[in-house]
């Protein structure tokens, strides 16, 4: 006999591969990958993507100095990207391996990922999550003291690294 409370439901999971930036005046554009992250795809976000907000005249830095920080996969540090970043005239700053201590856009997805928790999501696919994913990301970019509180947990977080004689350590 069929029984619905006998049922247990599987943890289907769905994901989307996202790439955003942030910079001192807040957060800029937020990209959907049509797959993984490939060196190939990087590069492309990066000129067609990143570089275009960048230099815009409304855009951060219409001047064109900037200095980028990026995360420290692989795919970052490819041959190729770092030859495209040349021939773009990108400043990479040089960042530790084991930095998602430090790094601000590490907290920006942990805010993003907390508040997409408490949402009813069980049956989504991949486009209801990307359009939940934009909105946190535009409520986020909203706020005008987001990168400001992003900011100030950084020394909190030198300190935790610090006592924990430089190991990488949970965030909160």
């Amino acid at each position: 006999m069929y029984q619905p409370l006998d049922i247990v439901k599987s943890q289907g999971r769905c994901f989307v591969n996202v790439w955003g930036c942030l910079t001192h005046r807040g957060l800029g554009p937020i990209f959907r990958l049509d797959d993984t992250l490939t060196c190939a795809s990087y590069v492309d976000v990066i000129s067609h993507v990143l570089v275009p907000y960048l230099l815009d005249d409304e855009g951060p830095f219409p001047d064109g100095c900037c200095f980028l920080q990026q995360g420290t996969s692989v795919i970052h540090r490819a041959p190729e990207v770092t030859e495209e970043m040349q021939r773009l005239g990108l400043t990479v700053l040089p960042w530790p391996t084991e930095s998602e201590d430090f790094s601000p856009m590490a907290e920006v997805w942990r805010r993003i990922s907390s508040n997409i928790c408490y949402r009813e999501l069980e049956s989504a696919d991949p486009d209801e999550l990307w359009e939940v994913i934009v909105e946190q990301w535009n409520d986020l970019k909203a706020d005008p003291d987001t990168m400001v509180s992003i900011v100030k947990c950084i020394p909190k977080r030198l300190v935790k690294v610090a006592f924990a004689g430089g190991d990488v350590c949970k965030s909160n």
